[in-house]
């Protein structure tokens, strides 16, 4: 059975100077295979600040985030 990797879409919620993401609270996570991961996903690896508190902007920690195919418009995501 392939390996499925889970994936949170992550977004902007209060715009900062800082560009501080959080996990989104509309959009729903994605499960994508290893293959489809690898293949679309992987190479576009960006370190992007985000945050897991509840306002969704303190206590920011570095991340890697993804973009499908490399466009920020289908969305940013990181792994789970």
């Amino acid at each position: 059975m392939p390996k499925k990797i889970a994936l949170i879409q992550i977004a902007m919620v209060t715009p900062t100077k800082e560009c501080t993401y959080a996990p989104s609270k509309i959009r729903p996570n994605v499960e994508v295979s290893q293959e489809d991961f690898l293949s679309q996903y992987a190479d576009t690896a960006q370190a992007i600040s985000v945050s897991f508190e509840q306002d969704g902007k303190s206590n920011a920690t570095l991340t890697t985030a993804y973009t499908k195919g490399g466009n920020p418009m289908t969305g940013r995501f990181i792994k789970k």
